[in-house]
């Protein structure tokens, strides 16, 4: 029987140590990193700097200016960290796009490859940097969702539906969101896009009372998903691909 999501939600409470440097990112590691985007102006200036063009466009292209701000803030601090890791200048990273819109570094960027992934909910973002490896993350604001049983019944596998309903009440909204990052971060990590949530090969991600789980995917590959628990009122989840993964976590 799993164990019960609500006051804890199974996951436990890591620390997430403030720092602005990365630390030697080894082979079997994936760094996760967490960062409010509502900064300062003067901060806000150096992120808006180290974006490309296309990005600078994007950004003018929002209608609200906190969402804006929050668009420059996430990808100015992707920038700076990936360019620090790889010693480059955050301006000169080119990216590439795959079938499903995940971004990746252009091919030759670096001395080493690396793969990332990045989410934002509201003001608060998490990046998952790696070497060598698929990796998929999200974050979401755990709020109420009318309408999360309809969505559940018709999009998650049917145990992790099962384990929905199995919950108190009360506790059915985390719930729904532990499960719906898990689902979000492992399909980010497949590169397959969210039109995959009902696929019929897709395994139950349904927490089962621990942190991580390892689960297999079509064509023998191996996942470990990692349940986060990024702040208050916040769900995370993190996918990566393979096993004996140690997962680091840092504040900026």
């Amino acid at each position: 029987m799993n164990r019960p999501l609500g006051k804890g939600r199974g996951i436990q409470k890591a620390a997430w140590p403030v720092t602005r440097i990365p630390p030697e990112l080894k082979a079997d590691e994936v760094h996760l990193w967490r960062s409010r985007l509502d900064l300062a102006d003067s901060r806000m200036a150096e992120l808006a700097s180290y974006l490309s063009p296309d990005e600078t466009d994007r950004a003018r292209g929002f209608r609200f200016e906190e969402h804006r701000r929050r668009f420059i803030a996430g990808r100015g601090i992707l920038r700076r960290l990936l360019g620090t890791y790889l010693e480059l200048n955050p301006r000169k990273l080119r990216f590439s796009r795959g079938r499903y819109g995940k971004p990746f570094l252009a091919p030759n960027t670096g001395s080493f490859p690396l793969s990332f992934t990045m989410s934002r909910s509201k003001d608060l973002a998490l990046f998952a940097v790696t070497r060598s490896r698929s990796v998929g993350i999200d974050i979401e604001k755990i709020r109420p969702l009318p309408d999360a049983e309809p969505i559940a019944r018709s999009y998650f596998h049917p145990d992790e539906f099962s384990y929905l309903k199995s919950l108190p009440e009360e506790d059915r909204t985390e719930g729904f969101f532990d499960i719906w990052t898990r689902k979000e971060a492992y399909l980010k990590a497949l590169g397959r896009g969210l039109g995959g949530l009902d696929a019929p090969d897709s395994p139950s991600l349904a927490p089962d009372g621990s942190d991580s789980g390892f689960i297999k995917s079509p064509g023998g590959m191996g996942w470990t998903i990692l349940g986060l628990d990024p702040a208050p009122l916040f769900s995370g989840a993190v996918a990566a691909e393979g096993a004996g993964i140690i997962f680091r976590r840092f504040s900026l």
